[in-house]
């Protein structure tokens, strides 16, 4: 499991398994984040995972 984080205008954080996009969202500011997704499991499996902005990170432009 991967989650990428594009600090640019729009903020995009996108959650990646095996590869493969399960779920998106948009950064607004320093707020913490859900991410919500899938495991590729039979049956799918969902997840989550909480992304919190650091004190000694950039921020995310509104």
């Amino acid at each position: 499991m991967t989650v990428n984080i594009d600090g640019g205008h729009r903020g995009a954080v996108k959650l990646l398994v095996d590869g493969k996009e399960t779920g998106c969202a948009e950064a607004h500011g320093n707020r913490p984040l859900i991410l919500t997704g899938e495991l590729p499991t039979d049956p799918p499996l969902p997840v989550s995972v909480r992304i919190t902005p650091g004190p000694a990170r950039p921020a995310v432009p509104p």
